[in-house]
């Protein structure tokens, strides 16, 4: 979309999920796309075989995807590559969250731990069990955890859990509608990359670079969740709204802001279609409500380019996948740019009388 940057969001791994990013990618690529994001938040996994395969698309012949290991010989098993690197050398980010599970673990996984891609955003979710399935007499079928998922530098991507612990308690909506980890302060233990580049295990996959996004606070969450009562009239009261905007201000610079009076005019149209939403979940949903109008606006006015835009600037996961990829010529680039802003980070906290080390207090910090 800029500096040669493609962005293909990938929600579930079905079960042609591997041909589709093929296809995406190189579309992309003749549209002058040279480096790319593939954004698997939200992502809950799928079809085990199309994560193989997709990670394939990125990965040398012969190499390990993931490994199973349990407590018989017979539970260990391990996935390779089958086929050469369809897009060498192309500058890869993965982005993920507290959502992102299962196959798409294995593909951020194996994608870091091989040097591979540069994986921004939250811890994601942790769920690395295999379970075989035992029928009983009765018609009566045994779930049994019989193996873990490992990545190919052994990092148990299963991440421990108390046993009520229910499964999304610690995901914060963001703006712009993504889940994420609210909080991440366990202990990690590091691994290595087959490059030597450090990575951390514990369960999940840890980004090699954190981003918090913009997240909604807990009254803005809970007026969100009840309007997502009502998804399906709320997307085509967007919709409407966009368009009479459009037909409205024909000339209006793309990007404009929404108003207040057209966030008043919004909240009408919500009521004129019985979306019965609470006048005081509205108020407290105003960032939510004008973010998603001027994403739809983009969007019915320049396509997905303009919507890509406006998300940017609610998503600084996404922003800072698209800074770093503008500056990377090479998939080395993208560490060591990274590796380089966190040599000066650590300088600055370690420097005596301030954050930036100028001998003012406080000077350089964010």
């Amino acid at each position: 979309f800029q500096d040669g940057v493609g962005y293909v969001p990938l929600r579930v791994f079905s079960e042609n999920a591997r041909d589709e990013l093929e296809a995406a990618t190189r579309a992309l690529m003749a549209d002058g796309a040279t480096r790319m994001i593939l954004d698997l938040r939200g992502n809950p996994g799928g079809l085990l075989d199309q994560g193989v395969a997709l990670a394939d698309l990125f990965l040398d012949e012969d190499l390990t995807v993931a490994e199973t290991r349990g407590r018989t010989r017979s539970q260990n098993s391990v996935l390779r590559t089958e086929q050469g690197e369809s897009f060498p050398g192309l500058p890869l980010v993965i982005l993920i969250d507290g959502r992102s599970a299962s196959a798409s673990e294995i593909v951020a996984g194996a994608l870091q731990d091989h040097d591979r891609a540069l994986v921004v955003g939250a811890t994601s979710f942790g769920k690395g069990l295999v379970q075989t399935l035992y029928r009983l007499s009765g018609g009566n079928v045994l779930k049994l955890t019989t193996a873990r998922w490992y990545t190919p530098s052994g990092r148990s991507i299963q991440r421990a859990r108390a046993g009520d612990e229910s499964a999304f308690e610690d995901v914060v909506l963001t703006l712009s509608g993504q889940w994420v980890q609210r909080s991440d302060g366990e202990d990690r233990q590091p691994y290595r990359s087959l490059g030597g580049r450090r990575v951390l295990g514990g369960g999940g996959i840890t980004p090699d670079l954190h981003v918090l996004p913009d997240t909604l606070t807990d009254d803005e969450e809970a007026a969100v969740l009840r309007l997502d009562r009502h998804a399906r009239g709320f997307s085509s009261a967007l919709f409407e709204f966009a368009v009479l905007y459009i037909q409205e201000r024909p000339d209006a610079p793309p990007g404009s802001a929404v108003t207040d009076a057209d966030l008043a005019r919004f909240r009408q149209h919500l009521a004129d279609r019985g979306i019965d939403a609470e006048a005081a979940a509205l108020e407290r949903a105003e960032r939510y409500l004008r973010f998603e109008l001027e994403r739809e606006i983009a969007r019915r006015r320049t396509g997905r380019e303009g919507e890509f835009l406006r998300l940017m600037t609610a998503d600084p996961p996404l922003a800072r996948a698209v800074e770093l990829l503008a500056r990377a010529r090479s998939q080395q680039d993208l560490f060591d740019l990274v590796a380089a802003e966190e040599s000066l980070a650590n300088s600055a906290v370690q420097a005596p009388g301030g954050l930036a080390g100028d001998g003012s207090p406080g000077a350089g910090s964010r």
